[in-house]
């Protein structure tokens, strides 16, 4: 996070993760980390392996990010060039 916060107010700060769990172990209140990552302008967009994840999806959506659940792998690398291409 710091790292993003440090990004120039003319880039954009965006982080896309590639899910491949079932279940998530979060050790603190995930969605006050959520309230934390839309305060600093972080953009999170998820690809999920397989299945949806509800928290996954909701800090996308919370963060104006997209989410995407890939079922194969040659759409798993749709997804990601999609997400990645400027």
């Amino acid at each position: 996070q710091q790292l993003l916060e440090m990004q120039a107010s003319y880039g954009t700060r965006e982080v896309l993760c590639i899910y491949g769990s079932l279940s998530t172990s979060d050790r603190g209140d995930i969605f006050r980390t959520v309230e934390k990552i839309k305060t600093a302008g972080i953009k999170v967009s998820t690809v999920g392996v397989g299945a949806e994840l509800y928290v996954a999806r909701a800090i996308s959506e919370q963060t104006g990010g997209n989410y995407l659940v890939a079922t194969h792998a040659v759409q798993l690398r749709e997804m990601v060039l999609r997400m990645t291409t400027p």
